[in-house]
């Protein structure tokens, strides 16, 4: 009976996840932009491995719609990455060549002036992260850089300009001699010295940077997803001429309103000496519920 018992159970985990691998790979199989939500945590991937992730005026929309879908979810951060070994080599020459500049400039215009979105966003930067790529890479919160990667404005070599208001987001970064000498002669940088200049949050070994982002942003969902808005919102407009605090009243407000809440948790003992466990129950998922019903009724 108990033999059943646990066969029945392992067979019931095994068909749900089945299930769920099926529907998300047909889900994503044929889409440029694959996005994944667990949790307090999403994950926006750009998929386009055969051309090192080359950005194109579809994947940009969809990327675009993406990050509006994530302002909008429950999800604290969002990781950006990827598929197949790159994170992004820039636009696509051959439709630069095809339709001219004009598509994608306007396409990307949105972003010169604006952040990605409104929560916290991580790059994960493995293998070529160059041209309009490297600039996507600049305009994300934080970046986690594999010790191998290889970054620049390549497009230096036929004259292509930056599109994506990277020259200031570069100097506030490492400074206006290492931002100018990167952006005139357009040679690569690796993660190592991309570390040492202060572009990477975390520096990581070959193949690990998806892995280790998603650790990151992880350890960040688990505080209060209206005061890390509201900081970071803070800390941008700082460095901009709008800055005025006036404007984050009624964010303000709603922190210190979570923060009222949480800080009964704190006098119980949760949060006490720098430690983050409890801070977040993390909700069952779907599958887990269906293995707890079973459980119940056999």
């Amino acid at each position: 009976m108990i033999i059943f018992k646990m066969w029945s159970r392992t067979k019931l985990i095994f068909e749900r996840f089945t299930a769920l691998s099926r529907q998300f790979s047909s889900e994503n199989a044929s889409s440029s932009v694959l996005v994944d939500q667990s949790n307090r945590v999403t994950t926006i991937g750009i998929n386009r491995p055969s051309k090192r992730n080359c950005l194109n005026t579809s994947i940009i929309e969809q990327l675009k719609l993406a990050f509006e879908e994530f302002d909008k979810s429950d999800s604290s951060v969002a990781v950006l990455y990827g598929e197949g070994g790159n994170f992004c080599s820039g636009f696509d020459i051959d439709e630069l060549i095809e339709d001219g500049p004009e598509s994608l400039e306007n396409s990307i215009n949105y972003w010169k002036i604006n952040p990605l979105c409104k929560k916290p966003v991580i790059c994960a930067m493995d293998g070529y992260s160059v041209g309009e790529g490297f600039e996507l890479a600049l305009a994300c919160d934080l970046r986690v850089i594999e010790d191998t990667a290889q970054m620049g404005f390549f497009g230096r070599r036929f004259g292509a300009p930056l599109v994506l208001g990277s020259a200031k987001r570069l100097s506030l970064l490492v400074g206006q001699s290492r931002a100018l000498d990167l952006i005139m002669t357009g040679r690569a940088l690796s993660g190592v010295v991309a570390h040492t200049w202060g572009l990477a949050a975390r520096s990581v070994a070959t193949g690990t940077a998806l892995g280790q982002s998603l650790n990151l942003a992880y350890s960040i969902s688990k505080y209060s997803k209206s005061a890390i808005e509201y900081d970071c919102k803070i800390f941008k407009c700082s460095h901009s001429d709008q800055y005025d605090e006036r404007n984050f009243a009624d964010l303000k407000t709603t922190v210190l309103n979570d923060m009222m809440e949480n800080l009964p948790k704190f006098k119980q003992g949760i949060g006490k000496h720098g430690s983050t466990k409890n801070l977040y129950i993390k909700p069952k998922k779907s599958w887990e519920n269906d293995f707890i019903e079973h459980r119940e009724k056999a």
